[in-house]
């Protein structure tokens, strides 16, 4: 980033912020061919409100406990896979740093999954 907080052109940063900007500007235009009005949007989503906060706070364990299997998964594939690690290159071998990260993960996500 500059000084002034703006993204370096062809940056990964530029690029992410392009995008969204680039996908929120098409599904605008489609909203305006179709007729559709974006405050009738917004008062549609309000009216929900319950129902999303329900559904969501449903799925947010579900989605932690996943994230911890995956990361449960990930920590233990140095200690599992120890006796191929001689066949993989070094750049592709998940080593101490893989380990920590996946621990790290899943310790956060099973907060998320159970809540204490």
């Amino acid at each position: 980033m500059t000084p002034l907080g703006l993204f370096l052109p062809r940056s990964p940063g530029a690029l992410l912020v392009g995008s969204i900007g680039a996908l929120f500007f098409v599904i605008g235009v489609a909203f305006k061919a179709f007729g559709i009005d974006l405050g009738r949007v917004h008062a549609w989503i309000e009216r929900q409100g319950g129902l999303l906060a329900a559904v969501g706070s449903a799925l947010f364990p579900v989605l932690g406990f996943v994230v911890m299997l995956n990361e449960g998964a990930l920590a233990a594939m140095p200690v599992l896979h120890r006796a191929e690690r001689a066949a993989v290159p070094p750049a592709e071998r998940a080593g101490f740093g893989t380990l920590i990260f996946g621990l790290l993960l899943g310790h956060f996500a099973w907060f998320d999954a159970f809540g204490h």
